[in-house]
């Protein structure tokens, strides 16, 4: 009994590891749906080249990556983690609060890259290559 155990454990952590990680195409449609209002709400007007679901042990991840080299990233509910554009973040995704630093200290620079982070903070990446970490009201955490 204990060999049938441990075999049985053996094959259910080989099983769990050899789907781990696992990357396939999707089809727009298979987003969340909360991903599929965010794309079309600031996203609309692009051509989509991929839209990738990555499975993990315990998640799911997925990508988008437009033609214009623009990419998102949600987690497995939809909620976006990450937004990179080769130019400027489309108006909107930027919390308020951020946005009204960014516009106060940085007026004459764009903010190109948005990664969500733990515990209401954000990472800002503007046009210069600064790195901001700020919370959603807007007060700087770390400067990189």
């Amino acid at each position: 009994m204990r060999k049938f155990l441990g075999l049985a454990l053996v094959a259910i952590i080989a099983c769990t590891v050899a789907f781990a990680g696992q990357d396939r195409i999707i089809p727009f449609e298979n987003l969340p749906k909360k991903a599929q209002v965010f794309v079309k709400k600031y996203f609309g007007d692009q051509s989509i080249s991929l839209v990738k679901q990555e499975t993990e042990i315990l998640s799911k991840t997925y990508e988008i990556i437009f033609a214009s080299g623009d990419k998102i990233e949600f987690d497995g509910s939809g909620l976006w983690k990450e937004v990179d554009c080769r130019t400027e973040l489309p108006k909107g995704i930027v919390p308020a609060g951020i946005d009204n630093y960014l516009t106060r200290n940085h007026p004459n620079l764009l903010a190109r890259k948005i990664e969500r982070q733990r515990r209401d903070r954000y990472e800002v990446k503007l046009t210069n290559g600064l790195e901001l970490t700020l919370t959603s009201g807007g007060r700087v955490v770390e400067v990189d």
